[in-house]
């Protein structure tokens, strides 16, 4: 039987795209998969399209600090459908993203390696540490790191002729869509047909042509991973059989450095709760966390955080996210209704929750946690009592991450602040459940989750079954949730 050979005519790849495009960031994990499996068959050249010109055009009052919060709060809603990071918070919005354009075709004058690891650095600054670059010192503070860039040298190109012709040149080849795009029609969410702004016609980004002998083949938008595959293969034929093997996390993290959580499930096929290589340096978004290398790491000035302590942190604001979510659902005369737990109503037990946030900042802080602590933690709203008392927990980790790793004093003895983390995460994750019992809702909640904190909650539990603590283990139904059955071990009926 004879075997199927590949054929050795390359792909030639044209990508559309631009640096603060939230569908575009998205896609980058598909991206990156693509080109490891078949990045020695594919000629692949990025074009800078231009999403954004002038956004203070027509506004006086136009002000990148106020605009950034409604930008982020779009982009959380593409990332409820890619699982990138958005930025949150995000503490500056660019007026254009053409600078930030024409600096991508500067990187580009020293390498094509160069550009796109300098692209990257951009889109990380602005949907993971929440500051969109567009002046040039912006820009070196954003690309400093960055292997094989001399910023001397990008800084001189960036001022020079020749990277605004470049930028140009990309910019016109953009709005020039070819009729595949022109002609799309449909309303699902991220269809990438042809857009027009600022009364100039152009691509979706990202928008990938594939072009082979088998003819011109279109990915536009938001689009499934087998749709470039498809095309590929439709250009090329023969070019996707025997791809390479997808890469072990150090292979991964060797060529890039960088990786989101969505980033690992798909390029790695594993779960970010995986044992990742060593060096690695977790950083809480604000919604879940991305992985740098030692190097990647120490470029962006980022403490030594382990994935560990990351995890803590980010199952921490999770469940606290989880329980606000059905307290701000509590109507005004669901307040003094009986709760699982038979000592508290509805108000008292959302007062506890307020107050276990204020004793991890507390203890983040090295406050004295004196009798008066143990009143009255609600104010005249009590939803906006818990939002403030979370934001609190969430802005003290934040602004000194390393306090995961230090030994905290509180009222029963020392601890570590990610062992606070998950102590309280599981305090929370239960009073999730507790409200949500009351309010009879669903408690269904994410299994990862509720693995993670049951490893510190069972012998926690286990040690501290008592009138005042937990009471003791109940049968869960034969269909429990795993969120239920947590809930029976520590003796909630």
């Amino acid at each position: 039987m004879m075997l199927e050979q590949r054929t050795e005519q390359l792909a030639e790849v044209v990508e559309y795209t631009d640096p603060i495009c939230s569908w575009a960031w998205g896609t980058e994990p598909k991206l990156r998969l693509l080109q490891w499996r078949y990045g020695d068959r594919m000629s692949w050249r990025v074009v800078m399209g231009g999403l954004v010109h002038d956004a203070s055009a027509g506004r006086v009052d136009w002000d990148p600090v106020r605009a950034a919060e409604p930008m982020s709060n779009y982009w959380r809603r593409s990332s409820a459908y890619t699982g990138q990071p958005y930025p949150m918070p995000m503490r500056r919005m660019a007026r254009s993203t053409d600078p930030a354009g024409r600096a991508v075709k500067a990187a580009r004058m020293q390498g094509e390696d160069v550009a796109g690891a300098v692209l990257r650095r951009f889109r990380e600054s602005t949907f993971v540490f929440g500051s969109t670059p567009e002046c040039a010192e912006q820009f070196c503070a954003a690309a400093s790191g960055v292997a094989g860039l001399d910023l001397d040298r990008f800084m001189v190109d960036l001022a020079g002729d020749e990277s605004a012709a470049a930028y140009q040149a990309d910019w016109d080849e953009t709005s020039r869509p070819n009729d595949h795009v022109r002609f799309l029609r449909g309303d699902e969410i991220g269809i990438g047909s042809m857009k027009v702004s600022d009364g100039r016609e152009r691509y979706a980004f990202p928008t990938l042509v594939f072009r082979g002998p088998g003819g011109d083949f279109t990915v536009p938008g938001w689009m499934p991973f087998d749709a470039y595959i498809h095309a590929l293969e439709s250009a090329v034929p023969g070019i996707t059989s025997d791809a390479r093997p997808d890469p072990s996390m150090d292979e991964a993290f060797a060529r890039w450095g960088v990786f989101t959580e969505q980033e690992l499930s798909l390029v790695c096929g594993v779960h970010a709760s995986a044992a990742l290589p060593d060096g690695v340096v977790a950083h809480f978004w604000g919604g879940g966390l991305v992985y740098f290398s030692a190097d990647e790491a120490v470029a962006r000035g980022l403490p030594e955080v382990s994935p560990a302590q990351g995890k803590a942190l980010a199952d921490l604001v999770a469940s606290m996210e989880l329980a606000f979510s059905f307290v701000a659902q509590i109507p005004d005369d669901g307040w003094f209704g009986g709760t699982p737990c038979a000592e508290w109503n509805v108000r008292a037990l959302v007062n506890h929750m307020v107050g276990s946030a204020h004793m991890v900042s507390f203890g983040l802080r090295g406050d004295t946690i004196g009798p008066e602590f143990y009143g009255n933690h609600l104010g005249r709203n009590p939803v906006a009592s818990y939002r403030e008392a979370i934001d609190e927990v969430v802005g003290l980790y934040r602004a000194d991450p390393t306090a995961l790793g230090r030994v905290l004093v509180l009222p029963w003895g020392t601890i570590t602040g990610a062992d606070l983390a998950i102590m309280f995460g599981g305090d929370h994750l239960v009073h999730a459940w507790d409200v949500a019992r009351s309010l009879h809702l669903p408690t269904d909640f994410d299994h990862d989750l509720v693995a993670r904190i049951r490893v510190f909650g069972d012998p926690y539990a286990a040690r501290t079954r008592g009138p005042e603590m937990f009471d003791v283990a109940v049968e869960p139904a034969a269909d429990a949730s795993p969120m239920d059955r947590f809930a029976a071990f520590i003796g909630r009926r």
